[in-house]
């Protein structure tokens, strides 16, 4: 059985305003950059957009 610790350390999930301190303390130092998925929802956009200007300025 996968227990939610477990899923959340192979996938770890978070809100929009939260992936790009997921990013950080998964990855750090150890990638120069990460594919972020757009959702097919637009209404999210303003949100993944926010993130994304996050990690860069990071």
């Amino acid at each position: 059985m996968v227990t939610d610790e477990i899923l959340d350390t192979l996938v770890p999930a978070a809100t929009y305003r939260e992936v790009p301190a997921r990013v950080r303390e998964r990855v750090g130092a150890l990638a120069d950059g990460v594919l972020l998925t757009p959702p097919p929802d637009p209404r999210h956009d303003v949100l993944v957009a926010a993130a994304v200007a996050d990690l860069h300025a990071s």
